[in-house]
């Protein structure tokens, strides 16, 4: 490893094919051991996109991309975990309901 702090990383990606990506990075980090992958994000807030954390430097995560079906470029520069911090933060199951409010249940 050339660093040992973890950067983030955005790598574009085809639209509507951010999951299979995310997969693919997985599939292919377990299988070339010299590229090192903390965790994979794929936000839904950022659509066309797939937040890496990795240790290794912007060029190894570009190698990385030019092996995955669907990523298209890494977006330069890395960011710090704490500027991602907010996609990992829980988001209420129900928000906007108050007492009295009529709702259908349409499952469950």
């Amino acid at each position: 490893m050339a660093e040992s702090v973890n950067r983030v990383y955005a790598i574009k990606t085809t639209a509507k094919q951010e999951r299979t990506v995310a997969d693919n990075i997985e599939k292919v980090t377990r299988e070339q051991k010299d590229i090192h992958v903390t965790a994979v994000m794929v936000p839904d807030e950022l659509k066309g996109y797939v937040l890496v954390e990795s240790p290794d430097s912007i060029a190894r995560i570009e190698q990385l991309v030019e092996l995955i079906p669907h990523a298209r470029a890494v977006v330069q520069g890395s960011t710090a975990l704490s500027e991602v911090a907010h996609f990992l933060a829980p988001k209420p199951v129900v928000s906007g309901i108050t007492e009295g409010t009529i709702v259908e249940i349409i499952a469950g």
